[in-house]
Order: C-alpha cells, then sequence, then structure tokens
C-alpha cells in the first residue's frame, strides 16, 4: 500500500467515494464545490494498493488558532473516507497510522484537528483526545486533537470561537 498526494484524474472517484458518505442534503455539484474550496488550502491524499486502485482518501487542510495574542498554525484532517469494497478491513487504521508516523506527538508544529462523525474512539490510537465540552462546536460531530499535553493544556484556555468550526 502506498499513501500519496491525490493525482488530478483521481479527484472524481474520491468525491464520488466522500459523497456516500456525507451528503448532507446536498448534491452531488454542491458536494463537488464545497470540497474544492478546501482543495484551495489543503492538501488531499490517496491511499492505494499495488495496482493503484484507491483505498482511501482524506484531505489536511492548513487552520489557525487564536491563543491570546499568539495565532498557532495547525491541521486539518478532514473528508476520511474509504472505498466501499476495503471497509472493516483495517485500511483506515493502516492508512492513518502510515501519515501520522511522519508527525511526532511532541512536536508542536504538528497539532491536528478533526471532526469525527464516527465513534471518536476510533481516533485515540493516533493520540487525539476530544477537546473539553466548553470547546465543542456541535453535537453531532465531535472535536478533536492530536497534540503533546503541553499544547492541550494551553487549548483548554482558548475561546470556543477561536478553533475553526466544522471543515
Amino acid at each position: 500500500m502506498i499513501l500519496r498526494t491525490i493525482a488530478g484524474n483521481e479527484y472524481s472517484e474520491v468525491f464520488q467515494m466522500g459523497y456516500k458518505e456525507w451528503k448532507k442534503g446536498r448534491t452531488y455539484d454542491q458536494y463537488i464545490q464545497d470540497n474544492q474550496k478546501e482543495d484551495a488550502y489543503g492538501e488531499r491524499y490517496v491511499y492505494v494498493n499495488e495496482d493503484d486502485n484507491i483505498i482511501g482518501s482524506f484531505i489536511v487542510l492548513s487552520l489557525e488558532i487564536k491563543l491570546s495574542n499568539q495565532t498557532l498554525k495547525v491541521f486539518g484532517i478532514g473528508s476520511i473516507v474509504i472505498h466501499n469494497n476495503y471497509q472493516n478491513k483495517g485500511f483506515g487504521t493502516k492508512m492513518l497510522k502510515e501519515f501520522f508516523s511522519s508527525y511526532p506527538i511532541e512536536d508542536d508544529s504538528s497539532v491536528f484537528l478533526l471532526y469525527s462523525d464516527i465513534n471518536p474512539q476510533f481516533y485515540y490510537p493516533f493520540s487525539f483526545k476530544e477537546l473539553p465540552l466548553q470547546l465543542q462546536h456541535s453535537l453531532n460531530s465531535t472535536s478533536m486533537i492530536r497534540c503533546s499535553q503541553k499544547f492541550y493544556n494551553k487549548i483548554e484556555q482558548v475561546n470556543k470561537l477561536d478553533i475553526p468550526s466544522y471543515f
């Protein structure tokens, strides 16, 4: 399996996979438009097998959190999807494990946020923690962060409005 940035001809397949999971009342064209906006400030990845078939995908976004008089750069990870043929076989775990192996948890320059639309426990093995209740934006999607304990202690003091909302 190989994790790499998406090629131009793979967007359609990845968007179709994502649309099956996150229609949220949108047409397919609206879904594509929303995702193309994210591509402007992020990088999309695909996880492929030896035949270059797409198994899964996600996007990493450049975001910021305001903390007192500082602006901290963080990454958002979203649109995590596994092709139907490969679901419930451990590929999502393998894909994320490979990605996060390049980002040590102790390095405060590699802080990741995500909004979990599935059971948040899935993300615990990758060192994600739920943000405190006062920083949650939605009851339907759990805000989570992957960072050092030192950074987490700082984030607990942030205003909810300074945490990027669902992306």
